[in-house]
């Protein structure tokens, strides 16, 4: 029996049965063509073969770890790429494990451990994600473009004992300093896990932790993990102790979240970390209807046991104005879900869904706002008109009627102004907000960019690294902004290390990101960078005509001058654009 030491990797398609049960043939013609024409030609690129399809799951071997986890990382960024304009309960989302391990040949495949043990890693990844066994990890360190997450050791199914795994990420990540005696008390809230058996659903319970996120950051003698920080443990097998360490907190939140017909049951305990201890713990049944209470109870009791308490008046909040259907909730979670990549084709179907949620409950504020967002990116991609930068200013208007102490629609009232051309407004309005903020970190890092958009450069780097300190596990927008806010201050070096992969979110960071190498004088890699400028502002024309043969300067891009400030900034990437190569 011949056996050797191989680098393996196992991948796995999220939600295959859901997919086939909604189209089997469309679903199968779709696997397997992204299979052939972009998996196989990858693996090969890589120095890999595939040795065995299992359904959706794919086998590979490496000659080394170094070849399977570059790999890893080009097919899942790859994949974004291409999935990234389809209904998000269609894409097709891998799991990743990478593991190097002994293992058995028979003819043309692979058995063993080293197999074994790369599958129960893929399982335990998350969605888009790569886990790497402590072997592997070992192989690479220090050799490849990526930072990696420490997830502890974790129990995986049928492996006897607890293996130590690591999670790709693009992002580095910089955990928090424990709390120090004295200070706030700490607390995260994991995601609530959905028991409804439906994992369309998943967005639900999602939504339900965000707001309870929320609701918590409202009280200034708490210190609370962001929302991207905690979501990031969603798949975690650690235990709540290695959790709480890597999030810097004395206090978890943890639950479920049951839907049955029009009931909901929501089941939340308190764990203090450091013993274990269930400090509170709570079931709650309720109609449908009563969801935005039971989150009030929930909030309420956990500042309630906190250590560090303050008293009387330190309880009370800016109570956000709940929508009277919850319909219209959900709605709004999908809309927000979509909203939040920041892409032209996303906007539009997120845009839809604002709609219906207000057409369910018309005296939902914070629907107006993400609503009037969505005509804020069609505005600063150079894709607005008149209409939709009017259409923005009465959403906006329409929020703050309605929900006036709503810190996000505070924010998206500065855009407005933006939008309008009122810029000292505008200025004001961000100020104010950011006064008002504490320590919710994406609130804080969009009036970060609405500075960098005032031309407000350096004060918007540091209060983005202000909200990046709040959230150390954040989410590719935060790079996006960065990457911005460094190429106007001129620091193209670092702007081109963190405009990459997952925070190339639109055409914004493309342009940048070119106008960076041309301004750093490295031609060959600015004409590539161009080429890709081009092909995704070619992409987010979509309907609306694309400027065949006219690709110049002014036709792709002197759309994006309304919404900076000054003149000089548009011409700092229109300049870089050109000294790439594209004509005036």
């Amino acid at each position: 029996m011949d056996r050797r030491l191989s680098a393996i990797l196992a991948a796995d398609i999220v939600g295959y049965t859901r997919l086939m049960g909604q189209d089997e043939a469309a679903t199968l013609d779709r696997v397997i063509k992204l299979r052939r024409e972009t998996i196989e030609p990858m693996v090969e690129r890589h120095r890999g073969r595939i040795f065995k399809l299992t359904g959706d799951g794919i086998l590979v071997e490496f000659p080394t770890v170094t070849n399977a986890v570059e790999c890893a990382l080009d097919w899942q960024s790859s994949l974004a790429a291409e999935e990234a304009e389809r209904d998000p309960h269609r894409r097709i989302i891998y799991r990743i494990g990478v593991n190097l391990g002994e293992v058995i040949l028979e003819g043309d495949d692979l058995y063993g451990e080293g197999v074994n043990l790369a599958a129960r890693l893929e399982g335990v990844a998350d969605p888009g994600g790569i886990s790497l066994s402590g072997d592997a990890f070992r192989q690479v360190r220090g050799k490849i473009d990526a930072e990696f997450v420490d997830r502890g050791q974790v129990r995986l199914k049928n492996v006897a004992e607890p293996v130590q795994v690591y999670a790709a990420k693009t992002n580095a990540i910089a955990p928090p300093a424990q709390a120090a005696a004295g200070a706030r008390p700490s607390v995260a809230v994991l995601p609530l896990i959905n028991m409804s058996g439906e994992a369309d659903q998943d967005y639900f319970s999602n939504g339900i932790t965000e707001d309870i996120i929320t609701e918590l950051s409202r009280f200034r003698i708490l210190s609370v993990a962001s929302r991207t920080a905690s979501f990031a443990f969603k798949s975690d097998h650690a235990d709540i102790s290695a959790i709480a360490q890597k999030l810097g907190v004395q206090f978890i939140v943890q639950g479920s979240v049951r839907r049955a017909g029009k009931r909901v049951r929501i089941t939340v305990q308190l764990i203090e970390a450091e013993t274990g201890d269930h400090v509170w713990a709570e079931r709650y049944d309720r109609d449908l209807e009563d969801v935005f209470a039971v989150q009030d109870e929930v909030t309420r009791s956990i500042v309630g046991v906190l250590p560090g308490r303050v008293q009387g008046a330190v309880a009370h909040r800016a109570a956000r104005r709940p929508p009277d259907s919850i319909r219209a909730y959900e709605v709004m979670l999908q809309g927000k879900a979509l909203r939040d990549s920041f892409s032209a084709g996303a906007t539009e179907r997120a845009r839809r869904l604002f709609e219906k949620s207000i057409q369910l409950d018309p005296q939902y504020g914070r629907a107006y706002s993400y609503l009037a967002d969505t005509y804020f990116v069609d505005s600063m991609l150079g894709l607005g008109t008149e209409e939709t930068k009017q259409e923005m200013v009465a959403n906006v208007t329409k929020a703050i009627e309605l929900d006036p102490a709503d810190v996000s629609i505070q924010e998206e009232r500065g855009f407005a102004y933006i939008v309008a051309g009122q810029w000292e407004d505008a200025s004001t309005q961000f100020d104010r907000t950011i006064a008002q903020i504490g320590i919710e970190s994406e609130q804080l890092l969009w009036c970060a960019y609405g500075l960098a958009m005032l031309g407000r450069h350096e004060e918007a780097l540091t209060e983005i690294h202000r909200a990046k300190s709040y959230d150390p596990l954040h989410p590719p927008s935060f790079d996006w902004v960065l990457g911005q806010a460094l190429f106007f201050t001129g620091n193209y070096e670092q702007a081109n290390a963190v405009l990459k992969a997952a925070a190339l979110l639109n055409s914004l960071a493309y342009a940048c990101r070119t106008g960076a190498y041309a301004y750093l004088g490295r031609k060959e890699q600015a004409r590539a960078a161009l080429a890709e400028f081009i092909a995704v502002r070619q992409a987010e024309f979509r309907d609306r005509k694309f400027p065949e043969g006219n690709i110049s300067v002014e036709a792709l891009i002197g759309g994006y001058r309304d919404t900076w400030r000054r003149q000089e900034d548009w011409e700092r990437i229109a300049e870089g654009l050109r000294l790439a190569g594209l004509p005036s």
